[in-house]
């Protein structure tokens, strides 16, 4: 799957065959701060919400400021419980050192989002939300809109006027840049729940028989203590 055909935006893509295509694998990089964990947050939620199978870890710095850092997806048709180690689908970069690290390792047809493209989203928040800050959720109704998800698919789930709208604006950028669908897949969940490894660390823990935890007071796991 490595090699050629890489694709940015603008540019005509081959699209895969949904017969052949069960995964996507994608990649969003960028300094601490940039706001990762809410794209992270935004995109997991509405995956499990429209029923699809998924697995999202991170890979950051360990500094207690800056640094930059990674959350990585695999999205699938099938139950997924780790990353599959193949070349990324998607590699959104929010800073240039995203590309410069992972540009090469874009599967055939995979599609990287560059510094200019995010700075062309950016742009739309700014005028047509009035704040820049929006363009982490127009991003995500991008890489929505890749794996198949339609405005129509989000009407019963999203309430919120805003947040709709921000969620189509990235849906129009992907038509724009010819990534609509490029990976699309059918969401075949059911019965599912989302938990992250803290909860599941907590969960085996009490199953096991543990009455008492302690822990250092960095990188807290919030949510073990809270079970």
């Amino acid at each position: 799957m490595q090699g050629a055909n890489r694709h940015d935006k603008g540019q005509t893509a081959r699209v895969c065959s949904k017969e052949a295509l069960m995964e996507c694998n994608l990649l969003v990089g960028g300094q601490a701060g940039q706001g990762l964990a809410s794209i992270e947050n935004e995109l997991t939620d509405l995956l499990f919400r429209l029923g699809y199978h998924f697995f999202a870890t991170k890979f950051y710095m360990s500094r207690i400021r800056g640094g930059h850092n990674e959350h990585l997806f695999r999205v699938a048709e099938e139950p997924v419980h780790a990353l599959s180690g193949e070349p990324w689908d998607v590699v959104v970069g929010l800073d240039e050192e995203t590309e410069r690290l992972h540009r090469a390792d874009l599967s055939a047809h995979g599609i990287c989002i560059s510094i200019d493209g995010i700075r062309e989203i950016e742009k739309a928040a700014k005028e047509h939300f009035r704040n820049v800050k929006m363009s982490n959720n127009i991003l995500v109704g991008l890489l929505l809109n890749v794996l198949g998800v339609t405005s129509e698919n989000l009407g019963a789930l999203v309430k919120e006027e805003e947040k709709m709208a921000l969620l189509v604006a990235g849906m129009d950028f992907a038509e724009r840049w010819k990534m609509a669908g490029r990976f699309a897949l059918m969401p075949r969940a059911v019965n599912t729940l989302k938990f992250d490894g803290n909860s599941a660390l907590g969960f085996g823990a009490l199953l096991g028989g543990c009455q008492f935890v302690a822990g250092y007071p960095m990188t807290r796991p919030h949510r073990c203590r809270c079970i």
